[in-house]
């Protein structure tokens, strides 16, 4: 009887790992395409993304629970960030900080190691000039970086979500 319990834990074992290989070409496969359609996102310039924490310059990381994010729509950026950090000569009241839609004046694409991308994107507004730079990783997330003229850099992690509107 034990000896029967103990073949048959084995078989369920060996089972185990012979799906469990199955499952790993399964994820590569699935990692491929995902890479794919980012790639094919960020080269279409359509796509949007939802961010989740932002790391002020001067200060501790926030974690972000509200619908923050960027969209981009070809040739303009609709920013919707929060802003924390030092400003150096902004409107009375604040202004609009990171909270603007504006048409990309520049932009470079570059491809990095394991399916990295690093996409620049300079935008300006009446308030001031901003470069984001936007590092999306294979899977879909993402490190973005917002730094301008007259307030200190910030960076936020997300992820690429495809093109929706806000």
């Amino acid at each position: 009887m034990k000896a029967a319990i103990l073949s048959a834990v084995t078989a369920l074992l060996l089972t185990a790992c012979g799906t469990q290989k199955l499952s790993v070409a399964e994820k590569a496969a699935r990692l491929e395409a995902q890479m794919q359609q980012v790639d094919s996102l960020v080269r279409g310039m359509r796509f949007g993304i939802e961010v989740n924490a932002a790391f002020p310059l001067r200060d501790n990381m926030v974690n972000l629970n509200y619908d923050y994010g960027i969209q981009i729509h070809g040739d303009t950026l609709r920013s919707y960030l929060p802003y924390y950090g030092r400003a150096y000569q902004v409107p009375y009241g604040g202004g609009k900080a990171l909270d603007f839609s504006e048409r990309i004046q520049r932009h470079t694409l570059t491809q990095g190691k394991k399916g990295e991308q690093q996409l620049q994107m300079w935008v300006e507004n009446d308030e001031d000039a901003y470069v984001y730079t936007l590092k999306v990783y294979a899977g879909g997330n993402i490190d973005l970086t917002v730094e301008s003229r007259q307030r200190d850099r910030i960076r936020f992690t997300g992820q690429l979500t495809a093109e929706a509107d806000r």
